[in-house]
């Protein structure tokens, strides 16, 4: 990618939508079983092909840290299954943090291992009957986002010192564009270049999903000229950091209890302000190299 179009992608907090990561081994876990049921094969047949195909496709795809979290919490189950042996998807995360510590135990200071395993360990544990009070998917879904910004802002400000307000919508928006739209089409150009990369209508296909990249890149050009959607922190103290995560748990507790959530929401509001303004500096400042 251009270095414009990944700062574009960067400034609405969407680069997690370029990696290979969690949402792409699903989609290819659930087409490739789909495709077997469709053929009437055995689901004993489609574990073992998986068993094969995921660590293959996990080495092809690099095996960085997001990939290979999402690879192993796919496989460990699959393979428990196989020789009689439970494995939870919790057990499967657990098993996958020791075994990327034990390969590489200094990865634990990275942003992306940070934030792929805390947001994975989120998704696990958070029940989704806690937001029966809201009565549509897509308030569910948005605030399942709004909550794994809120998870990931501690880890980008102290990181980067900035996060993205924005990313909520638009994640929402493009994670729609990317799985039913983006990677149908390229996994289908895949396939088909395998029969006819040098044929004049693959050639053709080819240039039409150059054309609808172009557009997808030249949106989020207008979207982001619209004005800065980062918000500049700093580098936070580490007490502001616990009292949030702190306000984050106590909220999750009252959605449980079903009681104070307009209290423990406010409180969490509160320390997210203390977050963000705890670190003062001037906004101003810029630093400019003269070569």
């Amino acid at each position: 990618l251009e270095e414009t179009t990944r700062l574009n992608f960067s400034k609405l907090g969407l680069v997690h939508l370029l990696s290979i990561s969690g949402v792409h081994v699903q989609y290819l876990v659930a087409l490739f079983r789909r495709l077997f049921r469709r053929f009437k094969l055995s689901k004993e047949l489609t574990d073992e092909a998986l068993l094969l195909m995921l660590p293959l496709y996990g080495a092809l795809a690099g095996g960085q840290t997001s990939i290979f979290r999402a690879v192993s919490m796919r496989w460990l189950p699959i393979l428990g299954e196989k020789i009689k042996l439970q494995c939870s998807s919790l057990d499967a995360w657990s098993l996958t943090l020791i075994i990327s510590l034990w390969l590489k135990p200094t990865q634990i200071f990275s942003v992306g291992f940070q934030l792929s395993y805390l947001l994975t360990l989120f998704l696990l544990l958070f029940p989704l009957n806690l937001i029966d009070f809201l009565k549509h998917d897509v308030m569910k879904s948005l605030f399942i986002s709004s909550m794994m910004l809120l998870m990931s802002i501690p880890i980008l400000a102290y990181h980067f010192y900035e996060f993205s307000w924005a990313t909520v919508i638009a994640t929402s928006l493009f994670t729609l564009i990317f799985i039913y739209g983006l990677l149908p089409i390229l996994l289908a150009l895949l396939i088909a270049s395998i029969f006819w990369l040098n044929q004049p209508f693959f050639q053709f296909l080819v240039e039409i999903v150059g054309i609808l990249i172009s557009w997808i890149e030249s949106f989020l050009q207008k979207i982001n000229s619209i004005g800065s959607f980062m918000i500049t922190t700093g580098r936070p103290k580490f007490i502001f950091i616990f009292l949030f995560f702190s306000c984050i748990l106590i909220f999750i507790m009252q959605l449980e209890k079903r009681k104070h959530r307009f209290f423990s929401l406010v409180t969490l509001c509160v320390s997210l302000a203390g977050l963000i303004f705890s670190t003062r500096f001037d906004s101003s400042l810029k630093v400019v190299v003269l070569d």
